[in-house]
């Protein structure tokens, strides 16, 4: 299952899985992941739609650049699992900012599954500049009763959130987080 919101994303999807003869082998979901189903207006730059997102564009590379409102659907990870009828053992999300709305639509079938999760995970300067809660990533995976490591396979603390502990501008780097299911 690919989700793909904006258009040009979506002619990139389209066009690669006709290239690689895959258009057989994938489901493709033209709206976006959230914790409801519904209709949802999605920011987007044009020729540079991989920094769109149903959040606030405050990613540095959006800076200046012009933006436009699209509306699409969306639904949940769960209720597309259910329509699709998928077992999914892996799930990555890069939602510029909406991750925390992908897993909390994501919560029955991350249960049911244990699926490998990788996740963008945003500095926390970015995660408040959008409206968000730093750390609420890194905690909804760990009450789903998953590790959560870092990009060399550390596991990651969480302090509680606090806004004195956001210094610096925001950086370019991508930062991603690695959900790993406890073994019981």
């Amino acid at each position: 299952l690919a989700i793909e919101p904006t258009p040009g994303a979506l002619c990139y999807l389209h066009r690669n899985l006709e290239r690689n003869r895959r258009t057989a082998n994938a489901i493709v979901f033209e709206g976006v992941a959230s914790r409801i189903a519904g209709e949802f207006p999605i920011n987007v730059i044009p020729g540079m739609e991989k920094y769109s997102s149903i959040a606030e564009l405050i990613h540095p590379a959006t800076k200046g650049k012009p933006k436009k409102q699209l509306r699409v659907v969306g639904d949940t990870i769960d209720n597309l699992v259910e329509r699709f009828a998928l077992h999914p053992g892996f799930i990555k999300i890069d939602t510029e900012g909406a991750e925390l709305d992908v897993l909390s639509g994501a919560r029955q079938t991350v249960a049911k599954y244990r699926p490998v999760i990788i996740c963008e995970s945003w500095p926390d300067d970015l995660v408040i500049a959008a409206g968000g809660n730093p750390g609420a990533v890194t905690r909804l995976l760990r009450s789903y009763g998953y590790d959560v490591l870092d990009h060399e396979g550390e596991i990651i603390a969480v302090p509680a959130p606090t806004i004195a502990d956001c210094k610096g501008p925001p950086q370019e780097s991508d930062h991603h987080l690695y959900g790993n299911a406890h073994q019981h």
